[in-house]
This record gives C-alpha cells, sequence and structure tokens, in this order.
C-alpha cells in the first residue's frame, strides 16, 4: 500500500476507502481530531485519506468558504446572510447538533480533514489572508448559531480557553471609565461586575477597538464577556496563522506525490460549478436573431462586449472566437446555427473565405472533428487568468480595462453613478468576479440566487430573472417603477421555489 505522509499534519493513501471510516472499529474508539463538533482544529486527521475524499472534502469547504466571501463583500443584509450561510453549510459542510451515532462522527471528520486539506492548499504567503479572513467568519457564524444552545460559554469550556479577569483593584480604578465605555458603545443596559471584564493585549481585538467597545489601558484592552466572541475569533486567527506557517515549511515535501502536488497547488484556483455541456441543452433553442438583445440585457460584460465588436467590425481574433464561440455553445447554440451565426459575421468583411479559415476550428470546438472531444465554456477564473494583448478583446474587462474605460461600460450598462463607483471600488481590490455579480444585482433588482462564477451562470440566471419577470407583468402583477417594479415580486418567486 502507498502511503503519502504530511509531516506533522495529515496521512494520505491510494487505497480506495470502501467502508465508513467507523464502520469496522469500536464506536468508542474515535479519533482524538474528531471527538469535537467546534475547535480550532488543533489535532490533524492520523488516519489515511483517500485521494478522492482529500479533494471532495476539500471542494465541499471551498464553496462554503467562497460563498462567505461573496455575501460579506456584496454587503447582504444579516437576515440573507445567516439564511445563505446555512443554506449552503447544510448542503456542503453540515455540523450535528450532538455526536451520538455514526453519522454525526462523519460529518466531523469531513469537517476536520477539509479544513487541513485547505491549509495546505492556502498555506504559502499571498494566499494565507483569504483563508484566515474565510474560516474566521465560519466559525463565528457557527458560535453564533450556538447560542441557543449554551454557545461561547461551552465551547470555552470545551477547548479549555481561559482568559484573565481583571483584578479588584484594576475594577475599583477603572469603573467609571468601564461603565462610560458599555454605555457610549450600546443601547442594552448591561450589567457592570468585576468577573464580567477580561485583560487582553490591544492587538487581539482591534474590530473592538475600531469600534469603541472596549477600554484601553497601558497597552491592554478590558473586555465585557458580551464581547467574547472577538477575543475567541482573534485567538483563533492567531492559531490559524501559526499552523499556516508551518504548514508552508513542509510545503516542498509535497512534491513526492505529483498528485498531490498538482492538486493543492490548483485548489485555490478550481472552478467548481457545472460545466455547461451543449448536450445539457437538448430540449432548448435560442434563435440567432435574439442574441442582440440578450447580449444587451442578459450577458456579463465579458461576452456582451464580444458580441459587439463582432457585430461591428464582423472580426474576433482567435481568443475572442474562442471565448465566445464556447459561451455560446454553452448558452445552447447548436453547431449548424454556430456555422450559420460566424459565417455571417466572419464573411462580412470580404476576401474571406469561411469553410477554409474558419468552419473547422468550430467544428473542433464541439467535438465532430480531431480529437471528437467537445469542449466546454470558460470559467470566470479562467477568463480572468488570461492576458491577451493590447490588440485583442477576449479576457475579463473587470481586470483589463482602464478606470475610464470600465465606468463607460459600467454606464452602457444602465448603472448609476453610485453602482458604478461601488463596482469600480470592488476592481481596485481586485475582486473581479463579485464586482461581475454587483453589476448583475444592479441590473435585475431582487433576484436573489446563489453566487456565480460562471459567464454561463450569470446568463442562465439572467434570462430566468426576465422569463419571470415577463410572466409577471403578464398577470399584470408588476409595479410601475423601473428600478422596483420586479424586485418585490422576485422574492415572493424565489421564496416558492425555496431559494
Amino acid at each position: 500500500r502507498q502511503t503519502f505522509r504530511f509531516p506533522a499534519i495529515m496521512q494520505l493513501t491510494n487505497k480506495k476507502r470502501t467502508e465508513s471510516s467507523f464502520a469496522s472499529r469500536a464506536f468508542t474508539n474515535i479519533p482524538e481530531a474528531y471527538q469535537k463538533r467546534l475547535s480550532f482544529y488543533p489535532t490533524p486527521p492520523s488516519e489515511d485519506v483517500s485521494l478522492n475524499e482529500f479533494e471532495r472534502f476539500a471542494v465541499d469547504r471551498l464553496k462554503v468558504l467562497k460563498e462567505i466571501e461573496s455575501l460579506r463583500l456584496r454587503g447582504c443584509k444579516p437576515e440573507e446572510y445567516n439564511n445563505r450561510i446555512q443554506a449552503v453549510l447544510q448542503k456542503y459542510l453540515p455540523i450535528p447538533r450532538r455526536l451520538s451515532s455514526e453519522p454525526d462522527f462523519e460529518a466531523i471528520r469531513k469537517d476536520v480533514i477539509s479544513h487541513f486539506t485547505l491549509r495546505l492548499a492556502y498555506c504559502r504567503p499571498a494566499d494565507r489572508e483569504w483563508i484566515l479572513t474565510q474560516e474566521r467568519e465560519l466559525l463565528k457564524f457557527r458560535l453564533q448559531q450556538e447560542e441557543p444552545y449554551g454557545g461561547l460559554s461551552s465551547f470555552l469550556e470545551q477547548n479549555n480557553l481561559h482568559y484573565q479577569q481583571i483584578s479588584n483593584q484594576e475594577y475599583s480604578e477603572f469603573r467609571a471609565s468601564l461603565e462610560a465605555t458599555l454605555k457610549s458603545s450600546s443601547n442594552d443596559l448591561i450589567q457592570i461586575e468585576q468577573s464580567h471584564f477580561f485583560k487582553v493585549e490591544f492587538q487581539k481585538v482591534l474590530d473592538l477597538v475600531q469600534r469603541r467597545k472596549v477600554f484601553l489601558h497601558k497597552g491592554f484592552a478590558f473586555v465585557h464577556k458580551s464581547d467574547l466572541l472577538s477575543l475567541v475569533l482573534a485567538e483563533y486567527r492567531r492559531v490559524l496563522s501559526a499552523s499556516l506557517a508551518r504548514a508552508h515549511k513542509h510545503f516542498g515535501s509535497l512534491n513526492q506525490d505529483k498528485r498531490i502536488s498538482e492538486l493543492i497547488e490548483t485548489l485555490p484556483k478550481q472552478y467548481l460549478g457545472r460545466e455547461y455541456n451543449i448536450n445539457d441543452r437538448a430540449n432548448e433553442h435560442i434563435n440567432l436573431e435574439d442574441l442582440d438583445a440578450l447580449s444587451a440585457r442578459s450577458m456579463p460584460l465579458c461576452m456582451s462586449h464580444l458580441h459587439n465588436t463582432l457585430r461591428s467590425t464582423h472580426h474576433l481574433k482567435h481568443g475572442g472566437r474562442l471565448q465566445y464561440s464556447l459561451f455560446l455553445k454553452g448558452i445552447g447554440i447548436k453547431l449548424e446555427q454556430a456555422l450559420e451565426f460566424w459565417r455571417d459575421e466572419l464573411e462580412t468583411k470580404g476576401g474571406r473565405n469561411f469553410e477554409k479559415e474558419y468552419a473547422y476550428h468550430f467544428k473542433h470546438s464541439y467535438g465532430q472533428v480531431g480529437k471528437r472531444t467537445s469542449y466546454t465554456p470558460y470559467s470566470c477564473q479562467k477568463i480572468q487568468d488570461m492576458n491577451p494583448s493590447s490588440e485583442d478583446t477576449h479576457g475579463c474587462p473587470y481586470r483589463l480595462y482602464d478606470r475610464s474605460h470600465l465606468r463607460a461600460a459600467l454606464v452602457a450598462k444602465g448603472l448609476n453613478n453610485q453602482e458604478v463607483h461601488q463596482v469600480t471600488e470592488l476592481v481596485a481590490g481586485h475582486q473581479y468576479t463579485t464586482a461581475c455579480r454587483m453589476v448583475f444585482d444592479f441590473t435585475h433588482v431582487g433576484c436573489n440566487s446563489l453566487e456565480h462564477n460562471h459567464p454561463n451562470r450569470y446568463f442562465d440566471e439572467s434570462t430566468k430573472y426576465y422569463k419571470e419577470k415577463a410572466e409577471f407583468e403578464k398577470r399584470g402583477q408588476t409595479p410601475n417603477s423601473e428600478r422596483q417594479k420586479f424586485a418585490t415580486n422576485t422574492v415572493v418567486v424565489n421564496k416558492a421555489e425555496g431559494k
């Protein structure tokens, strides 16, 4: 049996795991790593983990963390944020309320293994901030959901977390200041007692310092027990940061197994959604004459730009043709339609022989000639990773356009000045996919779909939105205001569908 060992982190094996981790052992003999529902993940898995589970568990956790990132960057309201995170956790990374059966421990096992896998994938210095932020937010959400069941106090007790209470002398000396701090930072009546305050270095609770929720004295912050969660999360971030640094020291050993090293290398940029194969659209039909309207209304900026350029110049260079033709394939354009569409556009400029110069390439992308491989449309990540020349038109506009060019494109999409500013702020922070999603939100008011990271997902959600909008208008239920007319009704539709 071939085994790969991650020094002090995890063990992996190529052996297929065909039965439950606990099916062949006494139920009471549960590995230490899986004995707590929630923790700082102090103990790595000591068992052998199949390569299939290694990747599958990590991908599921990534889906959760990316949804957390997206919702936070978009500034969702607390109720929407909680509902969406609860839904994605239940789907990909559920945590049982108590550990009393084999499935309960299997859920904890998946949580722990996926966490340690992503520690490896994001241990490089350039990647650490992302995983630190998202894992902190995940633990924060889970602890907040625990409040009705003993919450933070139970977590502290189970994980041996103890914080130094302020002394009687400090309480007497600073009582007036402590009361004033609490009153200024909270509208609630909070009981003031010596045992309710903890003394920590102020760097550990910078979020509380920023919100002026603590009293500061000689480099220490006096934290009320109601703000203990910030203390716990700061400690978790410190522990995880140190663990990532240790994992990075062993990163070179991953090269011993090429499959593991390639998986770890690609996880941070891995596309996690559907592939949009043409076979999935067998029962759907899009008319070529509708593409102009669909470009203006339902295509993301990267694709509408290619469409408009093609229509105005009757030419796209190879990269642009490939990016746009695969997108059209993904929305349901059949090969015969594609050949008709591209022939009409590319032969409009005289002197071109479509059959000789271009037809083979389109047939090849549909898997009809050559290797007979049917290629799938590009994801947002793949498009963002492109580095086209200044003469090319493909790639991600949010990454490639200068500020004035992007602003003009967003105004043409119908965004107002305030909305354009919000989008360009995300672009300045290199949040290109989130910026694109924000444009979708601004132009599809009330559409409460899950996160998209694929141009074809953008298109599907948009066409679904306008189809539902047309149905509401047909029934005469649409309000008059253009900016508000569909928002209320879309929420009703999504709730009816259980979204």
